[in-house]
């Protein structure tokens, strides 16, 4: 089987996971981002808030 590879020298493939896995690290930096700002808003830093 053929690899693809890009200008850049790097395999496809490679490239992929790392896009999927920085699409990942994003939605858990929004997730926590959107808890710690409600948190401020509502001034309650608790246990169960997050």
């Amino acid at each position: 089987m053929a690899k693809i590879i890009d200008y850049s020298g790097n395999h496809l493939s490679q490239r992929l996971l790392f896009s999927r896995g920085m699409s990942s690290t994003i939605q858990v930096v929004n997730s926590a981002a959107a808890l710690i700002l409600q948190a401020f808003k509502d001034s309650d830093f608790s246990a169960k808030c997050f």
